[in-house]
């Protein structure tokens, strides 16, 4: 089993880092500072670098520094022994360019996953209570970084997905309806929708019970945490449910069904956790899903992912705290980034472990090692 390590970073015009760089320790890598210091500005730009993209912002557009137009990152990132160069280029009028070893990568697909990652932050309590297009995401991510078969496939479904709206929107506007074009469009979702929904299904069924174990380890509670996979596609083939449908997308002008429309359901002893949990519950139900998606990618990747912890001690206590930093290094030992506030809050939970750290004040645009 291969360890995931960030050995160091250069940042250049990365939100509010116009030139920055540290190295950082294999175990715990610890950001303090002020609100609005950046550190979790940090945090992104290490996690951009493990897997080509941004896990807060959803373009690349949000992320410049106030008055450039290019960002970069470089650094070192060791797979076991051997340590990979990797420099991220993104010019707000050009493509974006990935290299690694020296090598430019063709497609992101290509590049993501392959050093493993897994980010857990104050908005993914959002994964829970708002649509089901962040329950998805969580999902898409996890099974994209090890199955590039299912990366393709959302990809190109999405890709079709689109393209068979503008066509319903362009075909309202004519007034002249193309069955056969639609048709065209369903025969060719058909195959990825089926991959994609095997692929869910079988991830959410393996990973409900090791979710609802961590759980019970965080939280120290005697609910069960389960997890549901809700799809049209669970009852009713492909075909069937686009062509009955079928109407109700010439009205609406949108696809109305098919693996767009997925969902996981999480419930706390039988209730639905939306509507029962508290904020503690939430937040402790979320970092489980997460934990579970640390270990399905060590699992299928055959490879230890670093961890990155975003102000988790936002709605946790500080008993909950200790046993999350217990279970990361007891499961994995792996590197794990963490900022805070705080400036004592996680160094005194770490030292009264033993656990090897470093600590980092992030301070007018710097990374001061302490």
């Amino acid at each position: 089993m291969e360890s995931v390590f960030i050995n160091h970073t250069k940042l250049t015009n990365y939100r509010n880092y116009g030139s920055a760089r540290a190295e950082f320790g294999k175990g715990f890598n610890l950001f303090t500072g002020e609100n609005g210091a950046g550190k979790t500005s940090l945090l992104d730009a290490l996690y951009y670098a493990s897997c080509g993209r941004s896990y807060f912002a959803s373009r690349d557009q949000y992320i410049y520094k106030e008055g450039s137009d290019i960002f970069r990152i470089e650094a070192s990132i060791s797979l076991g022994d051997h340590k990979c160069p990797v420099a991220i280029k993104s010019p707000l009028n050009g493509r974006k360019e990935i290299s690694m070893d020296g090598k430019t990568q063709s497609r992101i697909m290509d590049y993501y996953g392959f050093f493993p990652s897994v980010m857990i932050a104050p908005k993914d309590i959002q994964i829970i209570i708002e649509s089901s297009l962040e329950r998805r995401k969580i999902i898409d991510r996890t099974l994209s970084k090890v199955d590039k078969k299912y990366f393709e496939s959302i990809v190109r479904y999405n890709r079709i997905l689109k393209q068979r709206n503008q066509a319903l929107k362009a075909m309202r506007k004519s007034e002249r309806y193309d069955t056969t074009l639609i048709h065209s469009f369903d025969k060719a979702m058909a195959p990825l929708a089926a991959n994609i929904h095997s692929a869910r299904s079988e991830y959410i069924t393996h990973i409900g019970p090791v979710v609802n174990a961590y759980y019970d380890k965080l939280a120290d509670e005697k609910e069960t945490l389960s997890l549901y996979y809700k799809s049209q596609l669970n009852d009713e083939a492909f075909d069937h449910l686009m062509e009955a449908n079928n109407e109700k997308d010439r009205i609406t002008c949108k696809t109305n069904a098919g693996i767009h429309r997925d969902d996981m359901t999480i419930k706390l002893s039988g209730q639905d956790i939306k509507q029962y949990a508290s904020q503690g519950q939430l937040k402790s139900a979320i970092i489980a899903v997460k934990l579970a998606q640390v270990e399905w990618l060590q699992r299928f990747s055959h490879k230890k992912p670093v961890i990155f912890l975003d102000d988790i001690c936002d709605k946790l206590d500080e008993y909950r705290v200790g046993r999350l930093l217990d279970l990361i290094y007891e499961t994995w030992a792996t590197q794990v980034f963490v900022t805070d506030t705080d400036n004592e809050r996680i160094r005194r939970n770490l030292e009264l472990r033993g656990y090897p750290y470093r600590c980092f004040l992030i301070q007018n645009g710097q990374i001061v090692d302490q």
